[in-house]
């Protein structure tokens, strides 16, 4: 380790902050140097880049009542001011933090799912509800892939409804659709709004639920 290492580490060690300036450096250590100038040639900048990269550290451009700007590093910005005129001999005129330290962004939840219950309260059907986590259309991010056709966006996994979408997740023992488990939701005076009804019908030809009748 160089010199102005081990100055500048004794000092974090033993103060909370170094001052990384060779005047200063000259004037605290004289058993290391015999002036600025042989300090200066000593202050290597991989040895300052690797005390700025301690975990933790803060940075600061300290101006001196002289006007010369020095740099700080420091374990804590509490009572800096105080604290360097004790080594300095006199308080500095401005003290500015040159990387303020990182605000943690918020961790970003997911939102939370919502669940309108049944899409069809008033129909009265043979056929309890399913799950919408046993659909075909519920998503890894728990999101509906027809909500046009369910009503809602982000469904409750567990919780059993009534819906025109339904389709039973690849592999299921019971292989009924919506159209097959509920055909109260299809009748003329439950019909889909328009705007879903061809979703609807898309669907069907996809999986294949038509009724023969309903496909002529």
């Amino acid at each position: 380790m160089d010199k102005f290492s081990t100055y500048a580490g004794n000092q974090l060690a033993a103060a909370g902050f170094t001052v990384l300036d060779s005047r200063v450096a000259a004037r605290l250590r004289p058993d290391l140097w015999r002036g600025a100038l042989d300090a200066e040639s000593e202050s290597a900048d991989r040895g300052r880049a690797r005390l700025r990269s301690l975990p933790g550290i803060r940075r600061f451009e300290v101006t001196l009542d002289e006007g010369r700007v020095v740099e700080v590093l420091a374990w804590s910005p509490d009572r800096l001011a105080e604290r360097l005129a004790w080594v300095l001999g006199r308080a500095p005129a401005r003290i500015v933090e040159a990387t303020p330290p990182a605000v943690p962004a918020p961790s970003v939840r997911p939102p939370a799912p919502t669940q309108a219950g049944d899409q069809h309260p008033d129909i009265v059907t043979a056929e309890p509800g399913r799950t919408c986590g046993s659909c075909a259309h519920f998503s890894a991010g728990q999101t509906c892939r027809v909500p046009r056709i369910s009503g809602v966006g982000r469904p409750l996994a567990r919780e059993p409804r009534i819906c025109r979408g339904y389709e039973p997740v690849f592999g299921a023992r019971d292989r009924r659709g919506a159209r097959v488990l509920w055909p109260e939701l299809f009748s003329e005076a439950s019909a889909p709004p328009a705007s879903a009804a061809a979703e609807v019908e898309a669907l069907d030809d996809k999986h294949g639920t038509l009724a023969p009748t309903a496909r002529e």
